[in-house]
């Protein structure tokens, strides 16, 4: 079964500050996995860590600058698409 999710939030920071933050794997080692592979490239297969839930690979699908980040995600093989900002 194929599920798709559309995930977005507010938050009081400028656009290239965040998109920033979520491209560099040095911000996002801080403050949501334990550690990455890499920061993300689109076309590249990424390795999130976390210290209690174990590793995820991510695929990076697209990359629009301060616009969008549309990531694949599934622990087992690269799955459907999960996490797509259109801000």
């Amino acid at each position: 079964m194929e599920r798709n999710y559309t995930v977005s939030t507010q938050i009081n920071r400028p656009v290239s500050e965040v998109f920033s933050a979520v491209i560099d794997r040095h911000v996002m080692e801080k403050y949501f996995t334990t550690r990455c592979s890499s920061s993300l490239i689109e076309g590249q297969k990424i390795d999130w860590f976390w210290q209690h839930w174990g590793e995820n690979s991510v695929f990076v699908n697209r990359i629009i600058e301060n616009e969008l980040i549309e990531l694949t995600l599934d622990s087992k093989k690269i799955g459907p698409r999960l996490i797509q900002d259109t801000t």
